[in-house]
């Protein structure tokens, strides 16, 4: 089972991605938005790992 974590509205939004008890992903929102200490919703870092699954299925990881 893939398992999303996300930490929003508060100091450092930020998202991890699980699978089986295993951090495959793991991202802060304000390393893409160049906001420090970012506490939007992280739809950067969503949009990031989503990215990051079809490349790594795409290429049979």
């Amino acid at each position: 089972m893939i398992i999303l974590g996300i930490s929003a509205f508060y100091h450092d939004s930020a998202i991890a991605l699980l699978e089986d008890d295993k951090i495959l992903f793991a991202l802060q929102e304000e390393r893409l938005s160049r906001i420090k200490a970012d506490s939007s919703f992280p739809k950067l870092s969503i949009e990031a790992a989503l990215h990051y699954i079809n490349a790594t299925t795409t290429m049979g990881g």
